[in-house]
């Protein structure tokens, strides 16, 4: 049994001190052959990033100069820890055959085969948004029947001699009503359908643009402006080459009609900025309000217009003006523009 003497020296006694490890000797070595440091670092890729969660090893320099060529040399061990890890996600993810096939293959890749296939992914995934959104676009057209009674429908309403307003969703709803009422080759479907009959909606807003502007211009036209040698046209001419610009409009020219044309020709020949169906849509409310206040009939206060008309344009005289019965779809969209309600919104940032 050790005494306590013993215990005590064997204590305060110093133990031999550890032998100083070797200094650590740079990632890249010359060896023998007479290879030099400057010959190996401009052999290295210096476009490289070393993933900092890869063991050290990963990228311990071998013995042999072939070491150099692959500055990304993984041991056995590793790489058989990475497949590990890449069927571990695989099915963690639920990926199937294919897919983890490509992540092996992905795994297994250089850093530039990364690269070049990241990108030709990001190509795929390209193509496929454009496909799609085209797909989007073009899934949905509007019917043929559908164009042309747009077309027509357009320009009775535009023409109406009882029409509220111009200028808004006034026009816009009216016609989105005839189009619910009689489909012209739209399903249910497509009415239920919030992305196909917004379809609809633009198409109609932007043809009442366009039919605006096109009996805009054709009234400017009318007034011989530009020409003050020519005479401008007769109400009857101006309604006539109005009502024929659709040749399907099915559209009649009556004494309604002219008065009405008329109010549109005499805002013109003051004010011709872009607020024009504006105004025009003012004037007819200070008609409206006049009616009601001085209990005069609108249609009545509209004829002063065809008057005026005639005195300036050296037009017919009233009592020439042959009376036309309307035809039967003017009729019908009369009724249903007499009914609607005026509505301001303003659907379009055009001028016209």
């Amino acid at each position: 049994m050790p005494n306590i003497r013993d215990i005590m020296e064997r204590a305060i006694t110093p133990s031999p001190q550890r032998p100083e490890a070797p200094a650590q000797q740079p990632l890249f070595m010359p060896d023998a052959s007479g290879v030099s440091a400057d010959d190996i670092v401009s052999a290295t890729p210096s476009a490289y990033t070393f993933p900092t969660d890869m063991d050290a090893t990963i990228f311990a320099p071998a013995n042999d100069l072939d070491a150099f060529s692959d500055p990304f040399h993984v041991s056995r061990k590793r790489r058989g820890d990475l497949e590990q890890y890449v069927d571990a996600i695989a099915a963690a993810k639920k990926l199937k055959t294919d897919q983890a096939f490509e992540l092996r293959r992905f795994s297994k890749a250089s850093v530039e085969e990364r690269e070049v296939l990241q990108y030709a992914v990001l190509l795929q995934v390209r193509d496929t948004a454009n496909t799609r959104s085209n797909e989007g676009v073009t899934a949905f057209r509007i019917p043929n029947e559908l164009k042309k009674n747009i077309d027509k429908y357009t320009m009775q309403i535009l023409l109406s001699p009882v029409l509220l307003a111009y200028w808004g969703e006034t026009p816009v709803n009216i016609l989105l009503m005839l189009i619910k009422k009689n489909m012209w080759g739209l399903t249910e479907r497509d009415k239920e359908d919030a992305s196909r009959w917004q379809v609809v909606c633009s198409a109609v807003r932007n043809q009442i643009v366009q039919r605006r502007s096109d009996i805009k211009g054709h009234i400017s036209k009318s007034l011989r402006l530009d020409n003050p040698l020519c005479r401008s046209l007769t109400i009857v001419e101006l309604a006539t080459g109005l009502s024929t610009m659709v040749k399907t409009s099915e559209i009649t020219v009556t004494v309604e009609m002219l008065a009405r044309i008329a109010l549109l020709r005499s805002v013109l020949e003051e004010r011709t900025d872009d607020k024009y169906w504006q105004i025009v849509d003012k004037a007819l409310r200070e008609v409206r309000a006049r009616s009601v206040r001085e209990n005069i009939p609108v249609r009545k206060i509209i004829a002063g217009f065809l008057t005026s008309d005639i005195e300036r344009h050296h037009n017919p005289e009233i009592g020439q003006l042959q009376v036309v019965a309307q035809s039967g779809s003017q009729f019908e969209t009369d009724k249903l523009v007499g009914m609607a309600k005026e509505s301001s919104r303003d659907p379009s940032a055009d001028a016209e």
